[in-house]
Order: C-alpha cells, then structure tokens, then sequence
C-alpha cells in the first residue's frame, strides 16, 4: 500500500500547485470485490473460491499437470489461452469467477501505473471487512455490514492539503453491529421516527439547543454502516465528520431522521 500512498499524494500534490487545473478525484473511496470480473487477465473455466486452495496447492506442486498450468517461458508467442482452464497471460487461476464476495488479484497491463499492472480491486482509500451479517441468505442475500479500514494513501493526502495526516480508525463489526441490528429489524416508519437513534449513536431528540457539541451516551460514531455494494456509509461522528450538536435541533434532527428513513427505505428492498 505503500506505492498507492506515494502515487495518490505526488498526484493529488500536483493538482493542488497547479496554476490552471479542472481538478481530478481520487478513484476509489473502498475497494470494490466485483472489479475482479469481465475487464482483466482471466480463466474461461477459473477455479471455484470453495476449491481454491486445493487447486493453487496442485498448481504449485506439479504445474504441467494442473488445468490451471500457463507456460511462461514464451509468452509473446504462446496461445492466447492455454491448458484446459483456458487462462490468459498473467491471469490468477481464480480470475473471472464471477464471485463479488471475495477479493481477488486479477488485473489487467497499464503502463501508466506503478508496475505497468493494475488490480481494480484494490484501488480503495479503505480497505473492506466482511462481518458476516447481511439480509437474507443465500443467493438472494443483500446489504452486507461491512467495516472499513483506511489505508496509508488516505492519511498522505491528508498532509498535502496542510492536515496533520491523522486518519481516525473506523468502526469495527463490533461496533456497527447494534445499530445495524436494529435498523435492519425496524421499518423505515419506525427507524425513521427515531427507533434506532441509542443504537446507531444518533441523539435525534436531545441535540443541545445552543448550539453546543453533543456527545452520544454510548461513545460511538454516528454511522448507519450498511450497503449493498459493501460501502461503509457513515453519516457522521465523533471525529469530527459531521458534528449533529453544531446545528439547531429542527436542522440536525431533520438531517439525521432523512438519511435513516433512506437507509431503511433501502433495506426493505432486500
């Protein structure tokens, strides 16, 4: 991660000093699972995840007799796809599988990058964690509680706009899982009317009048923390992102009852 803090702060410092610019911004704000299909190197018949290991392992052992096997000693003049996987150049045994749950290395050349190859996947200022929770089951499970994880490039960027680098740690599963408990259960009336403000943090009836910082009474963030594409959406917190006791009471409460109506409203599609 070390080269996309490098790379993101040198380019982000550029636009900054630049005397004539549109500006840019900053791809991507979490890493993204499902870009590991369709655009990169891949497998017309990948390794499942679930057999993964077992194949990597066979691979790695005797690599002539795995269907995953790539010969690397001429890749200019090699087949487009070879053994019975049909792999690409370069491409990992899993790539193209098609499952967005798992993060995996699949990548595609650009000489414009750091190593003249790039793994969308990983493009995130934040890294994603999975914790297990979602609505429904199976195929048709959705909204997935997800923490995250900010990584170098975001406390490097940071700096160049004169902040002191420092990047708040984000929430963990343990954290976000009673709100995301409550809010999932509740409908969007409900949630909407303040069901889950103890749980998720949010004091939607006792922010202070004059305009003083609120604090929550049970010391944690103001976030939502749920997204189908596996987003983080915060909604505010104690470090300072959205201060709910800076505003008026109708102004904060108003806010903060919108976006857990839209959250909710989200979640009764699932």
């Amino acid at each position: 991660m070390s080269a996309q803090a490098e790379w993101d702060a040198s380019l982000t410092g550029e636009i900054s000093t630049a005397p004539h610019t549109l500006g840019g911004f900053i791809f991507e704000w979490h890493d993204e699972y499902w870009k590991s299909v369709e655009t990169e190197d891949s497998c017309a018949e990948p390794s499942s995840i679930e057999d993964l290991a077992a194949n990597t392992a066979a691979l790695l052992s005797d690599r002539e007799s795995s269907p995953f096997y790539y010969n690397y000693s001429d890749p200019d003049g090699a087949p487009k796809r070879t053994g019975a996987a049909k792999c690409t150049y370069k491409a990992h045994i899993s790539c193209g599988n098609g499952n967005n749950t798992y993060q995996d290395v699949c990548g595609y050349f650009l000489w414009a990058s750091p190593d003249g190859y790039v793994n969308e996947a990983w493009f995130g200022l934040n890294r994603v964690t999975d914790c297990g929770d979602m609505v429904g089951s199976g195929a048709s499970a959705s909204h997935h509680l997800t923490a995250l994880t900010p990584r170098p490039a975001l406390k490097a960027i940071t700096s160049v706009y004169g902040g002191a680098g420092d990047v708040a740690a984000s929430q963990t599963c343990e954290q976000l899982r009673p709100c995301w408990a409550c809010v999932t259960a509740a409908g969007a009336r409900d949630t909407a009317n303040g069901a889950c403000n103890s749980e998720c943090g949010l004091l939607l009836n006792h922010v202070n009048t004059d305009n003083s910082t609120a604090t929550s009474s049970t010391g944690a963030n103001n976030s939502t923390a749920t997204s189908s594409t596996g987003a983080n959406n915060s909604t505010g917190g104690d470090d300072g992102n959205l201060d709910i006791g800076a505003a008026t009471s109708s102004t904060a409460s108003a806010v903060t009852a919108l976006l857990l109506a839209g959250l909710a409203v989200l979640l009764s599609f699932a």
